[in-house]
């Protein structure tokens, strides 16, 4: 079941952020997400919001919260344009990812695959052409997870864009995208 996150799933999803921090610090050494960016305020601030906009979704398998992922229509964060121009490539209508989590008890069960499977539905039926993601820089087996799921690397957030975004320095900064077919949709 997918269904709108609400108000009550604020805490869930940053305890789900932060059972997936411990996790990748002790199964993978990844320090990602280690530390909530820029700081544990700001961001429950920006989770709830997206809450709030109706971007945040909840899926569910057997009753139970398996995953999360927050979809805009448009770059929330105001650095894939700027970012597209200043590396020389076309932008063009997208949706958005940002903290896609999966829950530790689904982990490796094909969850995440769905999420994204989701996500490319939804844009096809929003008709936007890609699939956007903002990737953790200093994690190359969560740039090879996308990879394998067909998106492609675009570049990094030049350090100029992240400064005049008042981002700087911004830890997801492996720009990632998946361009959907023009005619029918093939899962990433």
């Amino acid at each position: 079941m997918t269904r709108f996150a609400t108000r009550q799933d604020v805490g869930t999803i940053v305890r789900m952020r932060e059972d997936a921090s411990h996790w990748l610090v002790d199964k993978l050494g990844v320090r990602q997400w280690e530390r909530p960016w820029p700081d544990e305020e700001t961001q429950f601030l920006r989770i709830r919001e997206a809450v709030d906009e109706g971007a945040t979704w909840i899926f569910s398998r057997h009753g139970r919260i398996a995953a999360t992922v927050t979809a805009y229509e448009r770059d929330k964060g105001g650095f894939w344009e700027p970012s597209l121009k200043e590396l020389g490539l076309e932008d063009m209508s997208a949706l958005y990812i940002h903290r896609l989590i999966v829950a530790r008890d689904f982990h490796g069960l094909g969850v995440g695959r769905e999420v994204l499977r989701w996500a490319a539905r939804r844009a096809r039926r929003l008709r936007l052409r890609a699939l956007r993601i903002d990737v953790w820089g200093d994690n190359p087996g969560l740039r090879a997870y996308y990879e394998a799921r067909r998106f492609t690397t675009l570049g990094r957030i030049p350090e100029r864009v992240q400064r005049d975004q008042h981002i700087y320095p911004y830890p997801s900064d492996v720009l990632m995208q998946f361009q959907l077919p023009h005619r029918r949709l093939n899962k990433p």
